[in-house]
């Protein structure tokens, strides 16, 4: 019951997008973090501020929070959210990595614990986030609110068929009846009427894309190059966590064990997508995403704490993966939705 008011008022209305503007906030927030600490390391833990003040990096945190948080206030299009999102996990992550200074009495930055604590933090930050649109389901006027705010971007002829198509399912879930719900509808469908301005670098590239991604699905043997990429990089995954094992010879640390129990547990997703793949290319893109997560927010934490190189490259190298789910994903779900040019992936509505 609870819950249900929770949602039900005009005052909290969920973004249907939630789920990849909190997944930018905690990548970049890792990102940030790792970033510093090996910035740090390559340069010797320098002191800023002289003999007399030391300027932490907390409050370089917190200025770009600040910076996300004015963004907010300030700019309503969607590009700006996501930028948001970006800054402020940028700031988190800087902000988090002094956790240890201020859970201990000598103000201790390399106290060893504090890397479970943060990963506990991000941990409970994701599954948080991900719960508020699980416990019930958006309401008709959410959709209807989301529908608008997609909407917005034709106003600056930005609105992609990605978009409009996700604009249509949405008001396809909102109240028929709703006289803006008609309206809407009637404005989306006429849209392709307004001539277009000259299309922008972004426009353009997204475009490239597009046609790049329609011309591979449609190669018989991209779902298996797939396959065999995501089947190398759990074995990868795997072999150098089997390593730990046959090198010691005595008990695994805390973090080597995270990076074991981290690693199968991103193998299981792909064995998932990979199983999935032949009914529906949107659900295994999804299981190969959870794979990419949890190989960010869990291995590469644990990796970086005796492989600190190592463990950015292979940061980096996961963040680029799942910016390519991401985007085959929201190919796939446009095409599911009603998209045109990509053949029909079975399974689940995105």
């Amino acid at each position: 019951m609870l819950i249900d008011n929770l949602f039900s008022n005009k005052f909290l209305i969920r973004d249907i997008e939630a789920e990849e503007l909190v997944e930018s906030f905690l990548v970049s927030a890792i990102a940030s973090l790792l970033g510093y600490r090996f910035f740090l390391k390559i340069t010797g833990y320098p002191m800023l501020g002289g003999e007399n003040f030391h300027i932490a990096h907390v409050l370089l945190g917190g200025v770009f929070m600040l910076a996300a948080i004015i963004m907010l206030l300030v700019f309503i299009s969607k590009p700006a959210t996501r930028l948001a999102a970006v800054l402020g996990g940028i700031g988190f992550g800087l902000f988090i990595d002094e956790l240890g200074k201020f859970i201990t009495h000598d103000n201790n930055y390399f106290y060893q614990p504090t890397i479970a604590i943060i990963y506990l933090i991000f941990v409970l930050i994701y599954f948080f986030s991900q719960s508020i649109n699980r416990f019930k389901r958006l309401t008709k006027r959410e959709y209807l609110i989301n529908a608008i705010e997609i909407s917005k971007e034709a106003a600056y002829n930005d609105l992609e068929g990605r978009e409009k198509t996700k604009a249509f399912e949405l008001l396809k879930k909102s109240e028929p009846k709703n006289p803006m719900v008609r309206s809407l509808k009637r404005m989306l469908s006429r849209i392709d009427s307004v001539p277009p301005e000259k299309p922008n670098l972004l426009s353009k590239t997204n475009r490239f894309f597009h046609k790049l991604y329609k011309m591979l699905i449609s190669k018989k043997w991209f779902s298996g190059a797939i396959v065999t990429f995501f089947v190398a990089y759990t074995i990868g995954g795997l072999l150098k966590a089997i390593s730990l094992i046959s090198s010691k010879t005595s008990v695994l640390s805390v973090s080597e064990w995270g990076e074991l129990v981290s690693s199968a547990a991103a193998g299981a997703f792909v064995v998932v997508g990979v199983l999935r793949i032949k009914s529906s290319r949107v659900d295994a893109y999804r299981m190969f995403k959870y794979a990419v997560l949890i190989s960010i927010f869990l291995t590469q934490l644990f990796t970086f704490y005796k492989e600190q190189l190592y463990a950015l490259v292979g940061l980096f190298w996961n963040i680029l993966i799942l910016i390519t789910l991401r985007y085959m994903i929201s190919e796939e779900v446009m095409h599911e939705n009603g998209g045109l040019g990509i053949e029909k992936a079975k399974g689940r509505k995105g």
